[in-house]
């Protein structure tokens, strides 16, 4: 989000009407965003903040399990393999726990992985992926 874009959403929000508020607003944003908040040129719109949550990258297991159950949910049958355990490795250090980039590494991956007519995607395609990504 802009630098410019907040002091409209803070014009909005701050609005009254009979002392209740004519707008809610939430915001949702990757960590940029809460650092554009932090600084001092944003503070009046920071203070009318009310509630805040930060969600935490995922641990390693929640980041296997989450992509287990994206494979479940589109169609994979439980207890084929998609990925090797060397690829799910990579894909979890390249994607630290967000999800985001968890579904970034794995949709190219796959992409690679089609190219390559692997029935398993091994290292080789995760690599090419993060490659591909970093080149962005």
């Amino acid at each position: 989000m802009g630098h410019n874009l907040i002091d409209p959403l803070r014009t909005l929000v701050s609005a009254q009407l009979d002392s209740q508020s004519l707008a809610a607003l939430i915001l949702i944003g990757q960590p940029e965003l809460r650092r554009t908040l932090q600084l001092s040129t944003h503070a009046a719109f920071a203070q009318r903040i009310t509630h805040r949550c930060h969600v935490e990258p995922l641990p390693l297991e929640a980041t296997l399990a989450y992509i287990q159950h994206h494979l479940k949910v589109a169609g994979l049958k439980e207890g084929t393999p998609l990925f090797s355990d060397d690829a799910l490795k990579r894909i979890a250090e390249w994607a630290q726990g967000i999800p985001r980039r968890i579904n970034q590494i794995c949709t190219a991956a796959l992409i690679a992985g089609a190219v390559a007519k692997a029935k398993v995607i091994d290292d080789t395609p995760v690599r090419q992926a993060i490659n591909d990504l970093e080149r962005e």
